[in-house]
């Protein structure tokens, strides 16, 4: 519910107060140029850093390890592309944020580390030894299966 509040009322109420402070600081035509101008340039860099986590992603499957990273970077550009499109000087800002490689970096940890506390929040341990054994099985061996063998002749 906060969310939707920060998002429907909050947000445009900002950009608003933002785009009459600088539409009377420099002009309605030169704001007009900037929103397009940084919409233009959102997609540029977009697409280049686009393009640069594809191509880690790929070298990471090929190397059988899952590109968890390029998965939250490539997220990250998508919604830096989508703010950069919405007019406002707000939503750029914190577009730019998901496109610079250097603060997505910073957002791609946050991310992780929140969910590496989630996921660790909502495991439960073992009820009985047998759960126990099994789980410790896995652990060490993720190829063993735990199982009963009969030969019927």
């Amino acid at each position: 519910m906060l969310l939707l509040l920060l998002l429907f009322i909050v947000l445009p109420s900002l950009e608003i107060i933002v785009l009459i402070e600088v539409g009377s600081k420099i002009g309605a035509l030169p704001t007009l140029a900037l929103i397009f101008l940084t919409a233009f340039a959102g997609l540029a860099l977009m697409r280049q850093q686009g393009l640069s986590t594809l191509l880690k992603a790929k070298q990471k499957l090929a190397e059988g390890v899952v590109p968890a990273d390029e998965m939250l970077a490539g997220m990250l550009l998508g919604l830096g592309g989508i703010l950069l499109f919405i007019p406002g000087f707000v939503t750029d800002f914190c577009g730019l944020l998901c496109l610079l490689p250097i603060s997505r970096r910073y957002l791609i940890r946050w991310l992780l580390a929140r969910f590496n506390a989630n996921t660790k929040r909502h495991q439960f341990p073992p009820t009985n030894k047998r759960q126990q054994h099994a789980t410790d099985t896995q652990q060490h061996h993720p190829r063993t299966f735990d199982g009963k063998y009969r030969r019927e002749d």
